[in-house]
């Protein structure tokens, strides 16, 4: 066996002695000892390697020159050399790259796109889509790829119009070989996308479906099962990302055609999917709910996807527990579970509000009158009360005043029993109840006051 010292000499005994890129591509192809290189990195037989590498020779082929490319990349990858490589490589990378043939090894091939990642050039993200599609089947390949792809494009819609541009070339392959790259490809994409901090850009949701449409939910693939749930992961992840995606219909079009006939309705991965999305809609729900918005097309899509009945609406009554919603349309909404219906200013809402408002002070009346506080009537009754209370204050209704409590008088807000003057004292006998909010409060029933001398 011999050692390093004569093998890194061997090699630059044979760099020196080639004669065009050609040569030196072939020769470091072959070579696995390569990386010797960097311990003698000033060897001119270094540099003039990279300069017949990143020679403009015409006479090449496109796969000689994709050879090329790798070798320049494989050199690149050798820390000390880098530098001569970045020297001598700007003016070869002006003419864009198409393919990277098979014939190259895998060991080199991945080493382009990290190689590539710092330049900004316009052929770039292209070339990157093509090989994530060409080598899908090869997951660390098609993940080196993807992620220049997606660092070195504006948008990742604009990323997924350029993978669905290829994926679109590669119908002629096998069905297992397609279902095999479109496992690799999204399970990639799903990683990548939770990191990135590209903006989504315009026509996502279109751009996914797509891309779903061609290289996932494919009729001709065997596999239901995998590629629905490939789908659903993928679009979970997206709307995770980017919550606004709730709002295109094209998202929810996605997520029927996958429950209509891509997984079965007891598939656990899909419930649990469908589950995660109900609670991104509640957050969603929210956001636009303290904002002044109620968003009834979201509270269907989520009933859409519950999977038991009444879930979606247990969600949005425990939202308008959770939140002081300014709008009391929203808080009323919310409490209807997100069905549309009564809602503040109607007369069916203030009838239901007076009807609620007059067994608030039937109880009231009651719990005063009970003469013995241990008794199990004054129990269920102060129980009864309590609940009451905490559901007529979701509905923004509030006792004004308390019985026996002395205020002044107000004749628009009360009624008296015997004669009182407008600013005299007044003692309530049944208080009144408001209905409030942040900016108005409504009367609902008047207290019922009496003059504070008549006792006297």
């Amino acid at each position: 066996m011999s050692d390093k010292p004569d093998t890194t000499r061997s090699l630059l005994h044979r760099l020196a002695s080639v004669s065009s890129g050609k040569d030196v591509a072939e020769l470091l192809c072959n070579e696995a000892s390569f990386t010797e290189l960097a311990k003698q990195p000033n060897e001119p037989a270094i540099r003039r390697a990279v300069m017949l590498l990143a020679a403009d020779d015409m006479s090449c082929s496109a796969i000689e020159r994709s050879l090329i490319a790798a070798s320049l990349a494989k050199l690149w990858s050798i820390r000390p050399i880098r530098g001569i490589v970045d020297e001598f490589a700007t003016r070869f990378l002006k003419t864009p790259l198409y393919e990277l043939p098979e014939t190259i090894p895998s060991s080199m091939w991945i080493l382009v796109p990290a190689w590539l990642a710092g330049r900004r050039l316009e052929w770039i993200p292209e070339f990157a889509a093509r090989q994530v599609v060409l080598n899908a089947g090869d997951q660390e390949i098609c993940k080196a790829f993807l992620e220049l792809l997606l660092d070195r494009s504006a948008s990742i819609s604009i990323a997924l119009k350029l993978l669905n541009r290829f994926v679109a070339e590669t119908t002629g392959l096998g069905l297992e070989i397609r279902l095999r790259n479109a496992s690799n490809l999204s399970s990639s994409l799903v990683k990548l996308l939770i990191k990135t901090k590209m903006p989504p850009g315009k026509g996502l949701a279109s751009e996914v479906y797509r891309f779903l449409e061609s290289a996932v939910l494919c009729g001709e693939l065997s596999s239901k099962s995998r590629s629905g749930e490939l789908a659903a992961e993928l679009v979970f992840y997206l709307i995770k990302r980017f919550p606004g995606l709730l709002m295109d219909p094209t998202v929810r079009l996605i997520l029927e055609e996958i429950g209509a006939h891509w997984l079965s309705s007891h598939d656990k991965k899909w419930l649990r999917i469908k589950k995660e999305i109900v609670l991104e809609i509640r957050d969603l729900v929210a956001i636009l709910g303290l904002g002044g918005i109620r968003a009834s097309s979201l509270a269907a899509f989520a009933r859409e996807l519950a999977s038991k009945p009444g879930e979606a609406d247990k969600v949005f009554r425990e939202l308008a527990e959770a939140y002081d919603f300014a709008d009391h349309e929203v808080a009323e909404w919310l409490s209807n579970g997100g069905h549309e219906g009564r809602i503040e200013g109607s007369a069916e809402s203030r009838s239901d509000a007076e009807a609620l408002a007059a067994v608030m002070l039937r109880l009231d009346e009651l719990g005063n009158e009970s003469s013995c506080t241990e008794s199990q009537e004054f129990q269920q009754i102060s129980a009864l009360t309590v609940e009451l209370g905490l559901y007529a204050a979701r509905k923004g209704l509030r006792f004004e005043g308390r019985r026996g409590e002395l205020v002044t008088f107000d004749p628009l807000r009360q009624r008296t029993i015997g004669h009182a003057k407008p600013g005299s004292q007044v003692r309530i006998l049944a208080p009144g109840i408001t209905r409030k909010t942040e900016t108005t409060s409504q009367l609902i029933i008047p207290a019922v006051v009496e003059p504070a001398g008549e006792e006297e």
